[in-house]
């Protein structure tokens, strides 16, 4: 009797779910009612690209871009300002920077770049600074303090000997006359550059290293000391061409790839009657067009559901933390999809919540995130590397150029009504 008793009631609540056809999305399909699995591919009905950002504040990245790329060039700044190991009756005889080499990116053909370092004029803390709009009027550019050749290497350790110049600023800057606030630092310049090549930043494990070697009054022994950089950032300017006919998704220079799926066909066919369980993105890529950082590939690109569309911004719906990432590459290379089973399940959750409002179109971002591991759905994200990937937009003639929705889903053997 008790079992009959809740079988009653389960066949009301199921059947009472039949008045809300998109309630029924949200249900997780019971394996006592007779059903099947099924698939379908949904193709993008409408997709677009954004700009979300002007700026992002370089000061905590994990690496110091220096050279150029497309049209996009990076310079290092950066200061050593705690010398409270150093005696003061020290006589620096020599000094050099160490920087250590992490990985680079390139389009083609690259030359060594002459790498030159200079005074930096007035007072800053990061890229940001209103100092920095003219980049040219804050470094005295007539005074050289070491010059290197820096060619693409992914492990290369970076040495500049300071000159005679660069010797009598690292003294100053040891002198306790001198306050850390009169310490400008120094930033890494060039004219020309065809690739960029990545230093690693305080904070990574391969700080930059200020090496002083000195002397003592009375004292014939030779000392050396070394000193951590205490404030870095990189500035930046330019960018990277953009095709008429192709979506981008970037980092540093951020874009970001809107897309818009229509469900109204697909539920109807089953009176709405539908549970989705997984569901994969698989979104072709044009490499052609294409940028990508060999340290990061793709692990951090994402799909996060799109809140609200905007002319001027994008809102992702930071409500759940929810995304999946995009983080696997077909066998040939042409498209990126979701590749493990639980982000998948993560996507099929995010459909189901946007369809549960009774909106029978679906719209998500394609964005480059900070750090995959962090269940965060920002659209904004401070990352230090430069990278973008080029889309094939929904209006392209070859359908397998379109990006689509791959979607499990399971319907009941009869209509419940």
């Amino acid at each position: 009797m008790y079992k009959f008793f809740l079988l009653i009631i389960s066949l009301l609540i199921f059947f009472s779910c039949s008045e809300d056809p998109h309630q029924l999305i949200l249900n997780v399909y019971d394996k006592e009612i007779p059903g099947v699995v099924k698939d379908t591919t949904l193709l993008v009905v409408s997709d677009t690209t954004r700009f979300h950002t002007s700026r992002v504040n370089t000061q905590f990245s994990l690496r110091l871009g220096f050279g150029s790329v497309d049209t996009l060039e990076c310079r290092p700044i950066i200061r050593f300002t705690d010398y409270s190991t150093i005696p003061d009756s020290a006589q620096i005889d020599s000094a050099w920077i160490y920087l250590d080499g992490n990985n680079s990116i390139s389009n083609g053909n690259v030359s060594p770049i002459t790498a030159r370092l200079h005074p930096i004029l007035g007072s800053w803390k990061t890229n940001l600074d209103e100092v920095w709009n003219d980049y040219t009027q804050n470094i005295d550019r007539n005074t050289l303090l070491a010059e290197l050749q820096i060619s693409p290497d992914d492990t290369n350790n970076y040495t500049f000997t300071l000159n005679d110049a660069g010797l009598e600023l690292a003294r100053t800057w040891a002198d306790t006359a001198t306050s850390p606030d009169e310490n400008f630092g120094l930033i890494i310049d060039f004219d020309q550059a065809n690739f960029i090549q990545y230093f690693s930043a305080i904070n990574s494990g391969g700080d930059p290293v200020l090496f002083l070697q000195y002397s003592l009054p009375s004292d014939t022994a030779v000392y050396r000391d070394t000193l951590l950089a205490n404030y870095d950032a990189f500035l930046y300017k330019g960018g990277f061409p953009r095709e008429s006919d192709r979506n981008y998704s970037s980092s540093l220079i951020e874009y970001h790839t809107t897309l818009d799926f229509d469900f109204s066909s697909f539920l109807a066919a089953y009176n709405n009657e539908v549970t989705i369980l997984s569901a994969n993105l698989q979104l072709p890529v044009d490499l052609n067009h294409s940028l990508i950082d060999p340290l990061y590939d793709i692990s951090n690109i994402v799909v996060l559901k799109l809140d609200t569309l905007n002319l001027d911004s994008l809102v992702a719906d930071s409500s759940t933390g929810l995304f999946a990432r995009l983080n696997n590459w077909s066998d040939d290379s042409s498209y990126i999809e979701i590749g493990t089973n639980d982000n998948r399940t993560t996507l099929s959750t995010m459909i189901r919540q946007k369809l549960s409002t009774g909106k029978k179109t679906a719209s998500y971002i394609i964005s480059v995130i900070d750090d995959a591991s962090n269940k965060s759905s920002r659209v904004s994200h401070e990352k230090e590397q430069f990278c973008y990937l080029s889309f094939f937009t929904y209006k392209d003639p070859d359908l397998l150029k379109r990006a689509r929705l791959q979607i499990e889903y399971w319907v009941p053997a009869k209509p419940r009504i």
